[in-house]
């Protein structure tokens, strides 16, 4: 196969463009899972084939706002304004939830352990091209950076004190003017491999693809080589007029994976989801990616595809999935790096998909979360509907649902975890205590009892975000190298914290902690957004393979300014370097 690279200057990625995708007469697998338990799949090889790069002349980069709101680790303060939300179990009373706050963690004495109090730096980023979907993305290797969001991308070469714009339209020339965001940002330790995942739109045919871009070491940063490789729908053995959207990306020690949800643009919905394995060691070397294709299928038990599969990041040697089965189970997938074939598992428990009342009738919406206001007479209201960011209004439709919006693996500690967005008025303990506010469910398993959990055997907790006065949204979640867990979340809501106003929040759940999920504020809007909508995905990144701190993206909406994004580093001050 040959290959013909082309150089970029400053920060950019010198890059050779592959299309890459599964032979043309195959046909997306109809494996279905009928029966309750383990289920076995076969992937599918694919095929890649090369297509000439071009030159280009990148934009030049512009400065960012350097650091600002960096804590001293010898400061009093951190963990306050108010209580964190109170993680709930099955022995939770929820009728009693404002008598059964956290406090900050202590000593033997009571008296609190400022090793313990939670610390963060902020990097807020200024205005660049933005759309009403945020989505901001993240990923570390110790001091370099690359952050993401839905039209453009920074660069920082010292832990985030300051950072360089790095454009999508101009580091990847190539059908630049079909770029249309849904980007994702990925690491190998491992391999050394910065990975990069850009959505374009659809052309004249109703078709589009998904490109990963990938860069050894530092040349994401400092101009060197790098590949991307092009995923099209029709190359994978989707019909005509599908296109690909919401994709994800992780690796484990020797593979990188996409999950991809394909959708007709001639109206036909949602055709289901595909999977993509490629090896790092071929995606490092510019070489053919030895790819292989799975399709999660149809669940018999719904007659419905498998919606949004959700890797998991910080695996090993195995991949770990899920999707909803239905309103009571979870389809878990594992992809060893030495096996060719997945295997399905079935997990038992009591979840809550799909859990949006009406899609298309916003006012009837299951997420819903507006600031609770004083009216002009003194009496209480609430702030505008179009301030209602839970709803994720888009094309006049509410499209905030359940589906998976985290995935990890503590391999230290051989937990699997999974998260998402649940309405308000669902209460998955009791249902008969009414939640006021949408939350975020999680579940967690043992990875050596996943064999057997049709009766939730292998689940080791249900940690999930909630608090009474206000919604918690969109939690992205990962383990540290001792196997404790980094959340960043979106709140806001109710009047209790920072007026309702949305949010950007980090967590921390560990030994100190007790379990719990302690919380500190990142950054707070000082006004309502404009519109009732958000993106549906956060970013959170240990920093580094031995480290016990995370990087965090989220994003917040000022005054005169309008979207605000925002990276953050924070961790207990016991671990901060």
């Amino acid at each position: 196969m040959s290959r013909r690279p082309f150089r970029v200057e400053s920060l950019a990625i010198i890059v050779a463009l592959l299309l890459a995708g599964c032979d043309a007469d195959q046909t997306p697998s109809t494996a279905v899972s009928t029966d309750p338990g383990t289920t076995r799949a076969d992937a599918t090889a694919c095929e890649a084939a090369t297509i000439e790069a071009q030159d280009f002349v990148p934009a030049e980069p512009e400065p960012l706002v350097r650091l600002r709101g960096a804590k001293d680790p010898g400061q009093e303060e951190l963990n306050q304004e108010g209580p964190p939300p109170v993680p709930v179990d099955d022995a939770v009373d929820l009728a009693a939830i404002e008598e059964s706050v956290f406090a900050p963690p202590r000593g033997a004495e009571g008296e609190e352990r400022p090793e313990d109090a939670l610390a963060y730096q902020l990097a807020p980023i200024p205005p660049h091209p933005i759309s009403p979907q945020v989505e901001p993305e993240v990923a570390v290797a110790g001091d370099r950076v690359l952050m993401t969001w839905n039209f453009n991308a920074a660069v920082s070469d010292n832990g985030g004190a300051s950072f360089r714009f790095l454009s999508p339209f101009t580091t990847f020339p190539d059908q630049a003017d079909r770029f249309w965001g849904d980007q994702r940002a990925e690491y190998s330790a491992a391999h050394d491999l910065w990975l990069w995942v850009l959505m374009y739109k659809q052309d004249a045919a109703g078709s589009n693809f998904i490109r990963l871009g990938v860069a050894p070491g530092d040349s994401v940063f400092d101009g060197s080589r790098g590949t991307y490789y092009d995923w099209s729908p029709e190359a994978t053995g989707f019909p005509g007029r599908v296109w690909f959207d919401q994709p994800k990306v992780a690796t484990t020690s020797e593979h990188a994976y996409l999950s991809i949800n394909a959708f007709g643009s001639d109206g036909t919905g949602f055709h289901g989801a595909i999977v993509i394995r490629m090896s790092l060691a071929a995606l490092a070397a510019g070489a053919d990616p030895q790819a292989q294709c799975f399709f999660p299928g149809t669940d018999a038990t719904i007659g419905y595809p498998y919606f949004g599969p959700y890797l998991t990041r910080g695996a090993a040697d195995t991949m770990y999935f899920a999707a909803h089965r239905n309103t009571s189970s979870l389809a878990v997938w594992r992809w060893r790096d030495s096996e060719d074939s997945v295997t399905v598992h079935t997990v038992q428990d009591r979840y809550r998909w799909p859990a949006n009342g009406d899609y298309d009738d916003p006012a009837r919406s299951d997420y819903t979360c507006r600031r609770a206001i004083r009216l002009a007479d003194g009496s209480q209201g609430m702030s505008p509907d179009t301030s209602d960011w839970c709803l994720r209004l888009s094309d006049g439709r509410a499209k905030n649902d359940g589906r998976i919006t985290s995935g990890w693996v503590a391999v230290s500690s051989r937990e699997i975890g999974f998260a998402w967005n649940i309405a308000s008025f669902d209460n998955p303990d009791t249902d008969t205590v009414d939640l006021p506010y949408p939350a975020v469910w999680v579940v967690t398993l043992n990875e050596s009892q996943i064999d057997s959990c049709l009766q939730g055997e292998c689940i080791t907790g249900r940690p999930w975000l909630m608090d009474p006065g206000y919604a918690i949204q969109y939690a992205a979640i990962a383990p540290n190298a001792r196997g404790d867990l980094g959340a960043v979340v979106l709140t806001g809501g109710g009047s209790t914290r920072h007026g309702g106003y949305l949010t950007c929040m980090a967590a921390i759940r560990d030994e100190s902690s007790g379990g719990a999920w302690h919380f500190i504020d990142l950054a707070a809007s000082d006004t309502d957004v404009p519109r009732p909508s958000s993106g549906d995905y956060l970013g959170v990144w240990p920093n580094g393979p031995a480290s016990n701190t995370w990087s965090a993206s989220c994003m917040t909406y000022e005054q005169g300014i309008g979207d605000r994004i925002h990276y953050a580093r924070f961790g207990r001050r016991a671990d901060i370097p």
